[in-house]
Order: structure tokens, then sequence, then C-alpha cells
């Protein structure tokens, strides 16, 4: 066999262990028909409590984003696309809100693809699929272009998809950004070499990065990256010119890559300024000395911490996901040091800068708390740093002669001691704080000591016969055989919900979702995310809420006649809520369902439709929540209503073409009046009555205004943000350039490439 031939051959055997490690990693979502998206509080929640499954018991936890947050989202991207509508604005949470513009949406993710093509449940499963698979190839590149062989590039490949970071986040933007990490690191890499044309490549990694929906994170990333740029600089001793030439360039690429994000930055950055809370709901931990001991004893903080986003995990069960980096891969570090001495300058200095970024990136999350770059940003490179470090161990290894074999066993004579006296230390610091049993402590400690055997074991068997090939293609099992053992400790993980367990059609939910109208009522609402079901909701249960919402339901809360003007029919209230704030409502409200727990569904019938018309309003320059009155006239900004006397008869009907993104509303007055649409007002909506533009005014803070004139008439509004169109602009001049830049330097490669091979041809004539 040609060696071409083998090394492509082997190369497809490599990705396709890859493939399967990640089904594997999937395998109760794949062959148990369940989805990793965690739910078990939201099914004691009054609206699905019918549909909990027999057993399932209350973990004492609010549900994490995927359940409350980013499932609705999936839902209704997967809804919008089947029915051909679009995904710049959300109608079904918070009386509506920018969906584009949130960002954690992810609409222009590449691992997003699948809810554009399937259902949510189907979506998930084929997204976290695709999100395994994309890194482990990625790791896999990123150990060939850093000169591993492909056995050990294998092991990098399958211990970074396999990581804590990539597997508890799967449902998380966290998710969608990280498994680009190792081109981003092979950028960084070259970068510090003085490989400054590299740009345009480190552009478009950063600029995938970025669409993943967590900037966070590419800020943690990029902030740890600098570091290992500075490290590799000042280690190889390459000067202050060149480490300014290093970072001048990573700035400027990660300057290209947020202009090549500019259609999604520029609106995100509009929904900043129009809004209270842009809805991160993954609980924020706080890493202190003793939670090291996760590094090598896992299982201390938590009977299953590996899976899937488990809603039973407690904050310092959730810091192993942080901590841990492969426990296959920290007993490999001490032959590294052990051998340092045989292996190249280069080697060296790139190897001992990912080791000393990596303790950097964790003291740095222990000692500075940080408002939004949460720890989970700062770590979630370590487990592939070391995986790098433990591939350049095992790699000189294998390559020592006799010689340097016998002096690096003398010196792991008293490494490994150290490293256990150390172990111990460590996990001794987090016993006191350990959430399993004690008794379990030595059961706990078990699989590290039996990893260390296997690589022990290895290692003597290389050293007899030395074979990259074995040693890698060993360490890829014994890393698969850990990653499985950490993440499936036993039967599939109670996170895993089967699809009809997960937001359930009970007979509540079938009664909400008649006739499409909205709900309003209880502040309960806030914490059920209805939009799972696709019903139409005043609150916004994913954490997301404009400052125009907070401050409307503020006065709302204190007056709940206000809430009749909100378009919401259904009101779901409580016993308390009847008895207390709503209690001037009762003579007008429908009982029309109830369950057990005292929750009921009442129509309210004084509440006004979604849209109507209004011939009295007070006008003011600018909202203040202080002049809401349940009792007066809505409040208009810098719109004046037309005089009327006598207030006439009008009638307001939402047309059946109207969808996300426009309205069309049929009108009908005896006299000019202003449309009242009970939809959020925002930036970028406008209106046109007759064909004829219009002004879209707030009406009452939160609401959509339009004056309409005197007979029949069709209003539409249409969203059409001008963040959007200036952001869509600027990544295209972006690409643009960065395509410029490229193909210069294909061009001028293939020039250069002429000339060699012109030389070459001249050289053999005379020859």
């Amino acid at each position: 066999m040609r060696p071409w031939v083998r090394k492509t051959l082997e190369h497809v055997i490599c990705l396709l262990v890859v493939a399967i490690a990640a089904m594997a990693a999937l395998h109760p979502a794949v062959f148990n028909g369940r989805v990793a998206v965690p739910a078990s509080d939201i099914l004691f929640a009054a609206p699905w409590e019918e549909g909990r499954p027999e057993g399932l018991e209350p973990s004492g936890l609010p549900s994490h984003a995927p359940a409350r947050q980013h499932y609705p989202w999936y839902v209704f991207m997967s809804d919008s696309v089947a029915r051909g509508d679009s995904l710049l604005w959300n109608p079904l949470e918070g009386c509506g809100m920018p969906f584009f513009a949130l960002w954690r949406s992810r609409c222009l993710s590449p691992f997003s693809l699948p809810f554009y093509f399937f259902d949510a449940e189907t979506g998930l499963k084929v997204s976290a699929f695709l999100k395994l698979l994309a890194a482990g190839i990625c790791g896999f590149l990123a150990g060939r272009r850093l000169g591993f062989a492909p056995a050990l590039a294998l092991f990098i490949g399958l211990s970074f998809q396999l990581s804590a970071s990539l597997l508890h986040w799967l449902s998380s933007p966290l998710s969608d950004t990280l498994p680009w990490l190792p081109l981003l690191l092979i950028f960084v890499d070259r970068l510090a070499l003085g490989r400054i044309h590299y740009w345009p490549y480190g552009a478009l990694v950063l600029a995938l990065m970025l669409l993943g929906g967590e900037p966070e994170a590419v800020a943690g990333i990029l902030a740890v990256t600098v570091f290992f740029i500075v490290a590799r600089n000042l280690l190889g001793r390459r000067g202050y010119v060149q480490l300014f030439a290093s970072l001048s360039t990573y700035a400027i690429a990660a300057s290209i890559a947020a202009a090549l994000c500019a259609i999604q930055i520029l609106p995100f950055y509009e929904l900043v300024q129009e809004s209270a809370a842009l809805g991160n709901l993954e609980p924020v931990v706080n890493l202190r000395l003793p939670h090291l001991a996760a590094v090598f004893l896992p299982h201390l903080f938590g009977d299953s911490p590996f899976a899937f986003a488990d809603d039973a995990l407690s904050a310092q069960a959730r810091l192993v996901l942080v901590v841990y980096a492969g426990i296959v891969q920290l007993w490999l570090i001490p032959l590294w040091f052990a051998l340092r001495r045989y292996s190249t300058p280069p080697q060296r200095h790139r190897i001992e800068a990912l080791l000393i970024t990596s303790a950097a990136a964790l003291v740095l999350a222990m000692v500075f708390p940080f408002r939004h770059v949460r720890p989970e940003h700062l770590l979630a490179a370590n487990s592939l740093l070391v995986a790098i470090a433990a591939a350049a161990a095992a790699e000189e290894w294998v390559s020592l002669d006799a010689e340097g074999c016998k002096r690096t066993l003398k010196r792991l004579i008293f490494t490994v001691p150290v490293t256990l006296v150390a172990a111990l230390v460590i996990c001794a610091l987090g016993w006191q704080s350990a959430v399993s049993p004690r008794l379990n402590l030595l059961a706990q400690g078990l699989l590290p000591a039996v990893f260390l055997c296997v690589l022990v074991l290895l290692v003597l068997t290389t050293l007899l016969k030395p074979s990259l090939r074995v040693m890698g293609y060993a360490l890829s099992a014994v890393a698969v055989v850990q990653a499985l053992a950490m993440v499936h400790p036993g039967s599939a993980p109670p996170a895993f919900m089967a699809p009809e367990a997960l937001f359930p059609r009970t007979e509540f939910i079938e009664t909400l979702q008649e006739g499409g109208r909205r709900a309003g009522g209880s502040l309960q609402l806030k914490n059920w995310p209805l939009a799972g079901n696709l019903i139409p909701q005043t609150y916004a249960p994913s954490g997301v809420l404009l400052k125009r919402h907070r401050d409307f339901f503020a006065v709302a809360e204190d007056q709940p006649l206000l809430t009749r003007r909100t378009g919401a029919h259904n009101l779901i209230l409580t016993k308390e809520d009847i008895q207390g704030p709503f209690a001037a409502m009762r003579p007008l409200l429908r009982l029309k369902h109830v369950l057990p727990a005292g929750a009921g569904i009442f129509e309210d019938l004084e509440a006004k439709p979604r849209a109507w018309i209004t011939f009295e309003g007070r006008p003011v320059e600018t909202f203040d929540p202080d002049q809401l009155d349940a009792q007066r006239p809505p409040l208009m900004e810098n719109a004046v209503p037309p005089p009327v006397e006598n207030a006439p008869e009008g009638t307001a009907e939402i047309l059946p073409e109207s969808g996300n993104t426009r309205v069309q509303i049929a009108v009908e007055s005896k006299s000019a009046g202003v449309l009242y649409l009970a939809d959020a007002w925002y930036p970028g909506w406008r209106a046109s009555v007759n064909g004829n533009p219009a002004t879209v005014f707030p009406i009452d803070g939160l609401f959509r205004g339009v004056r309409i004139p005197e007979g029949t008439s069709v209003v539409e509004m249409v969203y059409e943000p001008r963040s959007l169109i200036a952001g869509a602009w600027v990544s295209l001049a972006a690409a643009l350039a960065t395509g410029g830049f490229i193909l210069y330097l294909a061009i001028r490669w293939l020039m250069k490439h002429h000339r060699a091979r012109k030389l070459e041809r001249e050289l053999g004539s005379h020859l």
C-alpha cells in the first residue's frame, strides 16, 4: 500500500472514531428516544404537573437555562421556520420581543441549522451530535497542525470532544462556541511565532465562535489565549517587538471578526439599550480552593456530576464541570516534566506556555470575580490545553533512546510521589466540602487509581517496544472509557427527558392553546415558560426583559386592572391572586379550568382585545410609569389624539395574514382615532395606513399606537430594524475585505510555488 493511501486511510479511520465516540456519549438520547434537556422541576409547575412521570421527585432547585430559556427558543425557531415565518421577532414572550437580536438565540450559529429542518426534539439530537463531531474533528486537526501523529491527534480530539465543558453545556450557547476552540489555538500558536499574515484565518474562527451566542465565553477565551501568546513569547525570548506585533495582529483579527458578525452585534447592541435584563439563567458558581479536589476526584462533589445539565446538581457539583480536565491527561503531566529536557526548544516552549496558561486561568477564575465572564468561560480551554501537553509527553516518551528512558524513569521516581502527595493534599481540602458520603471516598478514588495503573502499564509496554500508534490509540481508548465512565456512571442520566415528558400537552395547556390567546395574570407566570408549548404570554420567563415591560408591569402589580390592556383574555390565577390583587375583577372572571393545586384559568370578560381603537389619550413627551392609571385614558408619547366629543364605536381585527414581523389589522371607525395594539413597542417597527406611511408611537409606555382616519382602513405594521440593515452592510464589507486578502495570499502562494517549480525545472535541465 502506498504511503499516501495508508496515511489517508488512517485519517479516515480516526474521523470515524470521532463520530462513533460522539454517538456513544449521546446514546441515551439516540437509542432511548430521549432529549438532553433537564425539565424536572418544570413538571412540578401547575401547567405541566398532570404530565409528570411517576416516581419523579422534585430537585428543590430551579431549572437551568436549557429548560426555561433555550428549549422554548428552539421550539419557536423550529415552528417559525416550518411556517415560513421570520425569526426577527418573537411574539410569544413579554407581549413580543426581538428574537434574532438576542444573540443567545443563535439564529446564525451553524449548530442551529438542524432546527431549520427538524422539530425541536430531533433538532436537539442532531445539533448535539454536530457539536461533538465538530469539536472532535477540530481537536484532531489541531493535533495534526501542531505536528502530532494521527494516533496522538486522535487522543487530543477525543479528550476535547468528551470534555466536561462540552458535555454539560450541550444545550447552552457555550457549546456552540467551544467546538471551534482548537482552530483558534492553531492561530494563536502561529501568531506567537510572528506569522501575522494568518489574521484572516483567526478572524474567521473568532467569527464562528461569536455566532455561538456566548460573547462572554469568547471574551474569556480571548483573555486566556492572549496570556498564551505572552507566555510563549517570553519563554522563547522573541522580544517585545514581536510580542507587540502578535498582540496587535490578534486585536485586528478580533476586530475583523466583530465586523463580520456586525449583522448580529448591532441588533444586540440596540437590544442592550432597550433592555433591563438579557436573560442569562445559567447559575453563577463561586470557585474556591477546596474545589480543586475535583481535578482528581470528580465524583467527590456529587454522585453524577457529569450528567448533562442535571437539575439535581448542587452549586458545588457544578464546579466539577469547570475544574475537571481529565484524569488520564493529568497523570501524563508528571511524565512531561520528567523528560522535558529531551524535547526541542520550540515544542518545550509551546507545552510549557500551555500549562502556564492553564494554571493562570484557574487562578484567575478563583481570585478575580467578574460580572459576566464566569469560571466556565475562563476554564473552558483547560481540557484542550492539558490534552495537548499529555500528547506531547507521550510522543517524547516514545521517541526517547534507551539512555533517555533510563534517566526519565529515574526522575519519575521522584516526580510521581510528589504528584501523588499533591493530589492527596488537594483532595483532602475538598473532602470537607464533599457532597457525596465520605464512606464512598475509597470507591471515588478507585477510578483514578485504575487509570494510573493502566498508564503505568502502557508506559512500560512502550518502553519495550516503542510505537506512536500503540501509545496514541491506547490513550484514545482509555480517554473514551474514562469520559463515558464519568458521563454515564449508571443508567441514562435523569437529565435526559423523554420528549412526551418535556413540556407535555396537558389539559391545562390545551385549554390555554384554544384560540391562540395571550395568557396573563399571576406573578407565577414569570416562572412558567409557556412558550415551550407555543402559548403567548405577558411575562418573559426566559429572563429577557425590556425596560418598558419592566416599568409597565411594576405598576400593573399594584393596579391589576392595567392587565386588561395587555391583550390577555386568559388569566392564570391562584387562590391568593383571586383573594388579593385581582379581587376587584372577580365578578367579571369566568372560570374555564381549575387544577387541584388551586390555580385556574379565567376568562376576563372585560379585557381589551389585542387590537382596539381609542378616541382619547394623554399626550406625554416621555414615558413616566407613575402616570399609568387604569381608570384614565392611555398615555401617548409624542402623539396627540384627534379631538372627539362623543367617542364613537370602532372595530379592529387582526387579519390571518399576520405573522411574527408583519401585523395586518382591518380597522373600521366612524371618526379618526388611535389604533391600540397590545404588542411591545420597539425601534424598527414601521406602519402604513392604506399603503401610506404612518408613525408608530409608544402607547402606555409598552405598546404600539398608530393614528387612523375615519372610515375603513388597513393598518400594516412591519418590523424592519435599521440596526440589522446597518449590521448587514458592515458584515458584507468585512467579508469582502477578508476574502480579498485571502485571495491575495492565495495568488502570492501560487506565484511563489510556480517560481519554485520553474527554478527546479531549470536546475534539472542544467544537470
